[in-house]
């Protein structure tokens, strides 16, 4: 259920939308690897956590950070609905417009 009712899914659309092609295999392998170890390290801790601290904080502390993540999710990451990927990229080093491209033809 990691995968498919918390944040997993998150780095599979953020990765299709944000990173630009020429680091595109790179940024996805490092999002993917960095889901997998947050699986792993949700499935180790949570029998030592449930001995630590109860069932109901372990899962008060893992519903705490997927709040957390959320909240990042909702202020932080941008908007990509209906925009390019020139658009998003532009948004995210600041650039609030492209330029103007004029010709130069006589």
């Amino acid at each position: 259920t990691y995968c498919s009712l918390g944040y997993g899914p998150v780095p599979y659309l953020v990765m299709s939308e944000l990173y630009p092609l020429e680091i595109r295999e790179t940024c996805c392998s490092i999002a993917m690897l960095t889901n997998w170890v947050g699986a792993f390290a949700v499935t180790e801790t949570f029998p030592s956590l449930v001995i630590a601290i109860t069932a109901q904080g372990a899962y008060l502390a893992f519903a705490v950070v997927c709040a957390l993540s959320c909240a990042f999710a909702v202020l932080v990451l941008p908007e990509t609905k209906g925009k390019s990927l020139e658009q998003i990229q532009n948004e995210l080093h600041g650039r609030t417009h492209m330029p103007v491209r004029t010709s130069m033809s006589a």
